[in-house]
């Protein structure tokens, strides 16, 4: 069940908890390629969309001054033992269970946790330990238990494609810490823990309570988005990528050039065997003139033939398709219904660094991307960009991406490039996550 150097833990509903001491992740594993649902550093969660919305939490990321304490405990209810946080509600003037919000992580059927008690306990103290916050484990026969919960019906994370729009910030009731009679205090009231498990104070300290989540709010930009060969702009049905009129005026000028030069270089080649006039010198230069017309004529056929195969796609929110048509053929493609687009996935280059003015402003990046669509079977391409630049505000997180290279939630702080904003528009309109994956 734990294997080193990474430990792993599982859990219901196709979920892992992987995690070593200095990093913590919550891993679906239901689609064919794992996803991160929750990842923790030392100063803070960076939550996927998905699991925002089924745990209609505040923002993707939380800090630790925004979690009163892991909790690993019992609930009656259910009959499952569950691993999750307890968050404060900025508002609050006391720490009052009935203003807290519960966030399930993960849980374990009563028939299946024997094995796993251990591992989960570990678990749970390895997240309360990277984020310094308390962990309280709550065994159902001791006297004082964790209801897991009140309003016990949080969904099961599931990443199929789902409307995944930014949640409004709500409040929830989370299940007090009750006693046996059943009475629920108004206050949380400090319980003692297993011996062997190390805990840290139950209060947030006064310097916690300032710290700044470490990824900035990013709004998406309007549109249109203009690129070096392409636009993604409105239309009358929704959005669409096109190439923009410069690709289509440097290609026609090829193709003018391209065919004088054939004519000329042919013209040349010919004639110097059949005028009739004295020999030219060098001999072979007539050879050369020849191969350089049929290289221009190559040149003027795929010239021709990219103009002729050039397309757009739409996404077109009227009839919940995308589809990729021809600009000069009308000729649709392909073509793919909302309803079996899984997700979006930008495949790109290791972005490179370009330099910033100083340590607190974003890094300038650079990098080539792809964006595609997954329809459960297999990946269609939006768009090919080169050369796309833009900004991170987490550098120091994207370079730790650069050396662990999985699949991950798209996050416009990392990634604020029209590319990716791009991206992440396409995803809203469908209601489907989007994903980051290195080339």
């Amino acid at each position: 069940m734990i294997d080193s150097p990474k430990d792993i833990v599982q859990a219901s509903n196709f979920l892992n908890i992987q995690f070593t001491p200095d990093t913590w992740q919550l891993v679906s594993t239901e689609l064919e390629v794992p996803t991160t649902l929750v990842e923790a550093k030392p100063d803070g969660l960076i939550v996927h969309p998905v699991f925002v919305q089924a745990r209609q939490l505040p923002s993707a990321s939380l800090s630790p001054a925004q979690i009163m304490r892991i909790v690993l405990g019992w609930a009656p209810e259910s009959r499952a033992w569950r691993l999750g946080m307890l968050l404060l509600d900025p508002s609050m003037t006391k720490y009052d269970t009935a203003q807290m919000q519960w966030c399930e992580l993960a849980e374990w059927p009563d028939d299946t946790f024997a094995g796993r008690v251990n591992g989960a306990k570990v678990a749970g103290q390895s997240l309360a330990r990277l984020l310094n916050r308390p962990f309280q484990f709550v065994d159902p026969n001791t006297q004082p238990r964790v209801a897991a919960f009140i309003n016990s019906d949080q969904p099961e994370i599931s990443m199929s494609a789902e409307n995944v729009a930014r949640p409004a910030v709500q409040t929830h009731r989370f299940p007090a810490v009750y006693s046996t009679g059943n009475d629920i205090p108004s206050e949380i009231i400090p319980h003692p823990t297993i011996p062997e498990l190390e805990t840290f104070p139950t209060e947030p300290s006064v310097k916690d309570k300032p710290v700044e989540l470490q990824y900035p709010e990013v709004t998406l930009a309007p549109l249109p988005l203009k690129f070096s060969h392409w636009k993604f702009a409105h239309t009358s049905v929704g959005v669409r990528w096109q190439r923009v009129q410069s690709w289509w005026a440097v290609n026609i000028g090829r193709v003018l050039l391209f065919g004088a030069l054939c004519v000329l270089f042919l013209i040349l080649g010919i004639g110097a065997n059949t005028s009739g006039l004295a020999d030219v010198e060098p001999t072979w230069l007539p050879t050369v003139g020849l191969l350089v017309g049929v290289l221009m004529l190559g040149s003027l056929i795929v010239t021709l033939w990219r103009m002729f195969n050039a397309t757009s796609v739409l996404v077109d929110t009227h009839k919940k398709e995308v589809y990729n048509k021809g600009m000069v053929l009308p000729f649709v493609n392909w073509r793919v219904p909302f309803s079996q687009i899984e997700y979006v996935l930008v495949s790109q280059t290791a972005p490179q660094s370009q330099g910033r003015r100083s340590k607190t402003d974003p890094m300038k990046i650079n990098m080539d991307t792809w964006i595609h669509v997954f329809d459960g079977q297999q990946f269609h391409l939006i768009a090919d960009l080169e050369g796309v630049e833009g900004r991170s505000h987490a550098w120091d997180m994207v370079k730790q991406h650069i050396q662990n290279p999985n699949r991950r939630p798209l996050q416009l702080a990392e990634y604020d490039t029209p590319a990716h904003q791009a991206a992440l528009q396409i995803a809203n309109r469908i209601g489907v996550p989007v994903y980051v994956e290195f080339a």
